[in-house]
């Protein structure tokens, strides 16, 4: 063999050996080629894709912004509705001031609301009475009845002590703490001791809460 035979295997050595992949020492990253010289599988621990780019977009799905959820409960039992009392008389409407309700202390079994009212011919002071043992319709001055007591006048009540028509409905009674005293009137209530005839028509609607 000759000399420009061995330097000619030294050259094609050296190509060969670059050709194989065999680290070149220049400290960039080591790529498997092949004789096009196009890239191939990088080694071991590598990225797999290049980086998203506008030739080459991130098409990866974007999670979800983290799902908020707000639940509000007051929590407990609602608030009982509060007490409602209206009043006409001879159609005018007067002023609900106050109300008081009594159970068992009058008479047990007894439920009593009084009705503290102020308008025309009622000055402070004035009330309506309603007294109750059982639900239903008329007037008992032993069981259901009622009073308009105005102050500095006469007292009105029905027309007698007894009377099915007198226009008083008793709907509900208050037996426990939480339950409710309702009921209506409508129909005319007469003066008592009054020298003269006296009557005022009257409209009245009551639902009281019983709170203790």
């Amino acid at each position: 063999m000759n000399r420009l035979t061995i330097a000619f295997a030294s050259i094609l050595g050296v190509a060969l050996a670059a050709c194989s992949g065999a680290p070149s020492g220049d400290g960039g990253p080591d790529y498997e080629v092949d004789i096009t010289g196009k890239k191939t599988a990088p080694p071991s621990g590598e990225p797999t894709s290049d980086p998203p780019s506008e030739d080459n977009p991130d098409t990866s799905p974007t999670p979800p912004p983290p799902s908020s959820s707000s639940s509000s409960s007051s929590g407990g039992t609602p608030a009982a509705k509060p007490t409602v009392v209206t009043l006409t008389i001879d159609g005018t409407a007067f002023t609900v001031d106050d109300t008081t309700l009594w159970a068992d202390v009058s008479k047990a079994g007894t439920y009593d609301v009084f009705v503290k009212i102020t308008g025309p011919g009622a000055g402070a002071g004035s009330d309506f009475h309603v007294t109750a043992r059982e639900t239903g319709d008329g007037c008992d001055n032993t069981s259901n009845y009622l009073t308009y007591r105005p102050a500095g006048d006469s007292q009105y009540m029905p027309k007698g002590p007894v009377d099915a028509a007198c226009g008083l409905t008793v709907t509900s009674l208050p037996k426990a703490v939480g339950d409710r005293f309702t009921g209506t009137f409508k129909a005319k209530l007469y003066a008592i001791n009054s020298p003269t005839p006296k009557s005022k028509n009257v409209e009245l609607s009551f639902d009281v809460l019983r709170a203790k």
